[in-house]
């Protein structure tokens, strides 16, 4: 998931951030808590909230090469940008785990087991440095929705070192970095970005139409041949959130509302810690209220107390990083970020 960027120039960012980490919410709410709720009509709807990680995903194809392109990036800039995205994402990451790690502390000292495995140094070694995926024979996320944030970095490294290329009007580098990205026909692990390509793909192709770095035929010649590639490769649920996020992206940049600019804000913290506050919320209360209306008193509660918690969390650290983040710059900007 990316967090929150370039509001001032497309608002509308905002709003799908905050459609995409609501749905994220609910499916965890409703769909992974243990036994609680059984009706298959009602699980078959909110499991689709799984694919608000699609748009997440095509946002940051978006938005990314954009501040890197306002920022007037160079390769020469690999280790300041990435070092700007960590410090944009590694504060309100490492508040997250730690207040995971308390509470898989407290569910061991009261019910015997953390939930998630055996907590050992190296497992909680291995989130500082998002890697996981390379040892997941062996650990596994204390946090469940950490393993997009490894997604994240990876694209970050990937980007850093193609957009060069990728911008310098030269249809054959393109052409490369196309097929590059191609190779994911033939990778099957959603673990590692590589699967994720065409998703993200999808949001660079928005960036360089919009920056008028590829021409017209270009751009309708590879939009229909990256969707008939993702639904190859991902659920038909995904692939039309994917299509709506696109449409949107390319037609809506402008539009905004006062409730998706809240959320959208925010959005990052709310992603982070919705598992751990309202999803702690609702497994502790599962266990005293069971009919229908006290099912829906129990989701209710946990999303509004997630949404204050997360707000919180926004105010005292994730605020502050982004403003650190911004500081950093590679070269006189364009304009203000």
């Amino acid at each position: 998931m990316q967090p929150s960027k370039g509001a001032v120039e497309f608002p509308i960012l905002e709003s799908l951030r905050a459609f995409a980490a609501t749905s994220v919410c609910l499916y965890h709410f409703v769909c992974t808590t243990t036994d609680y709720v059984h009706n298959p009509t009602v699980l078959s709807i909110f499991r689709h909230g799984e694919y608000g990680v699609h748009l997440f995903f095509i946002i940051s194809g978006f938005i990314i090469p954009y501040s890197m392109y306002r920022g007037r990036y160079q390769l020469k800039n690999f280790f300041v940008f990435l070092g700007k995205r960590l410090l944009r994402l590694e504060p309100p990451y490492i508040v997250s785990v730690l207040i995971a790690l308390i509470l898989m502390t407290l569910r061991q000292h009261f019910y015997g087991d953390t939930g998630k495995g055996e907590l050992s140094f190296m497992r909680v070694f291995l989130h500082f440095g998002y890697l996981i995926p390379f040892f997941q024979e062996q650990y596994n996320w204390i946090n469940q929705v950490y393993w997009t944030l490894a997604i994240e970095f990876q694209y970050y490294i990937f980007m850093g070192l193609l957009f060069v290329p990728l911008t310098q009007n030269k249809l054959m580098y393109r052409i490369g970095i196309y097929m590059l990205f191609a190779g994911s026909l033939f990778f099957n692990e959603n673990a590692n970005l590589i699967y994720w390509l065409p998703v993200f793909l999808l949001g660079i192709i928005l960036f360089l139409d919009y920056i008028k770095q590829i021409t017209k035929w270009e751009f309708w010649i590879l939009v229909p041949c990256i969707f008939a590639w993702a639904l190859t490769q991902f659920h038909f649920g995904g692939v039309v959130i994917m299509g709506l996020g696109f449409y949107a992206i390319l037609k809506y940049k402008t539009y905004s509302t006062v409730l998706g600019d809240f959320l959208g804000k925010m959005s990052y913290s709310f992603y982070l810690f919705h598992p751990l506050l309202g999803g702690t919320i609702i497994n502790v209360l599962s266990h005293s209220y069971n009919s229908p209306i006290e099912k829906v008193f129990v989701f209710v509660t946990g999303f509004i107390l997630t949404v204050f918690g997360s707000y919180i969390m926004y105010l005292l650290v994730e605020k502050w990083s982004r403003k650190l983040s911004k500081k950093i710059v590679y070269s006189k900007p364009v304009s203000a970020e």
